[in-house]
C-alpha cells in the first residue's frame, strides 16, 4: 500500500484553472468530462458502486480526477478498522494502478474548510467537471456555484441510534417528561443546546427543536453528530443535521460550523489527556 501511495503522490501536478481538459490531454485523446470524487463516497455509500462506476469511465476518454485534499482524506480513511478503511484501501489501489484513467492534482487551499477548496476548483472548471459526494453540505454548496454534482447516500454508523437514524436512543422518559443525560468521559461528549443555552452536565428535560451534539472517540478516528429533537417520544424523535468523521486533529476544520469546531476541539483535547488526573 505504501508503494501505491507513493505512486499516486508522484503524479501530483498543479492544474491551471483555465483549459483543464487541454492540460490533461493524453496523446490525441481529450477527455470529455473530468469526474471529481470526494472522500465521502469512498467512505461507503448506499448507492455508489465504485467498481462499476470506474469500469464504465475507463471505457471512455473521461478521467477520474483526485484532488490533493481528497487524496489526503482517503489516505486517512485507510486507518479505520471497518468497511470504510477497507473501501479506502481498495480505492487507493485502483487509483494507483490506473494512471491512464486517473489524474491527481495539487490544488490551492486558501479556505479553512477543505470542501470549500474542492468546490472552488470545480467551480473554476465547471464546464468540464462532475463532482461526486455523499456530503449534503458540499453537494448543495457546489450546486449553488453551478457545479454539476452527483449526491449519494452515506452509510450511517452511529452507536447511539437504532438502525432508524431518526431515533436517538439516549433520550429517556419517566412517562411524563423526556430527558437526556449530558456530560463527557474519555470516549464520548454530549452537549445539549436549548433556547440558546448550553448544558454540559447532568440530566435535562428536552423540548422540541433542542439541539444535541455528540462526539465519540472510535478506534483510529472520531465522529461528530448534530441531532435536533423533532418529537418528544422514544422512537422517531430526532433528525440528523450534521454527521462527520474526524480522522485527525486537522480534519476538525472541515466541520461546517464554528460551534461544531469549538465543541470538537475541546473533546479532542480532553480525550487525549489522562482522565485520571481530571
Amino acid at each position: 500500500m505504501e508503494k501505491e501511495i507513493v505512486s499516486i503522490i508522484s503524479s501530483l501536478c498543479i492544474i491551471p484553472l483555465n483549459g483543464l481538459l487541454k492540460f490533461l490531454r493524453d496523446g490525441n485523446d481529450t477527455p470529455t468530462k473530468l469526474h471529481v470524487i470526494d472522500a465521502s463516497v469512498v467512505a461507503g455509500t448506499e448507492d455508489f458502486d465504485f467498481t462499476k462506476w470506474f469500469t464504465q469511465i475507463s471505457k471512455t476518454n473521461d478521467k477520474v480526477l483526485i484532488t490533493s485534499i481528497t487524496l489526503r482524506e482517503i489516505n486517512n480513511l485507510q486507518n479505520i478498522s471497518d468497511y470504510r478503511g477497507e473501501s479506502a484501501k481498495y480505492v487507493m489501489s485502483v487509483l494507483a494502478k490506473n494512471p491512464k484513467h486517473v489524474k491527481v492534482v495539487l490544488i490551492d487551499e486558501p479556505f479553512e474548510l477543505p470542501d470549500d477548496n474542492i468546490i472552488k476548483f470545480c467551480s473554476a472548471n465547471k464546464a468540464d467537471v462532475i463532482l461526486y459526494t455523499a456530503d449534503k453540505d458540499m453537494a448543495l454548496k457546489a450546486r449553488m456555484y453551478g457545479v454539476e454534482t452527483k449526491f449519494y447516500t452515506q452509510k450511517f454508523n452511529a452507536d447511539i441510534t437504532n438502525k432508524d437514524e431518526n431515533t436517538l436512543r439516549i433520550i429517556k422518559t419517566d412517562g411524563k417528561n423526556f430527558t437526556i443525560w449530558v456530560g463527557e468521559n474519555s470516549n464520548k461528549s454530549i452537549l445539549l443546546i436549548s433556547d440558546g443555552v448550553e448544558y454540559k452536565h447532568g440530566i435535562h428535560k428536552l423540548k422540541i427543536n433542542d439541539d444535541i451534539y455528540v462526539a465519540t472517540k472510535k478506534e483510529g478516528y472520531y465522529t461528530f453528530i448534530h441531532f435536533r429533537v423533532t418529537a418528544l417520544r422514544i422512537k422517531d424523535n430526532c433528525k440528523i443535521i450534521c454527521h462527520k468523521r474526524v480522522c485527525d486533529k486537522r480534519d476538525i476544520k472541515n466541520l461546517p460550523s464554528a460551534d461544531y469546531r469549538t465543541f470538537m476541539r475541546e473533546f479532542y483535547r480532553k480525550s487525549n489527556e489522562d482522565w485520571s488526573l481530571i
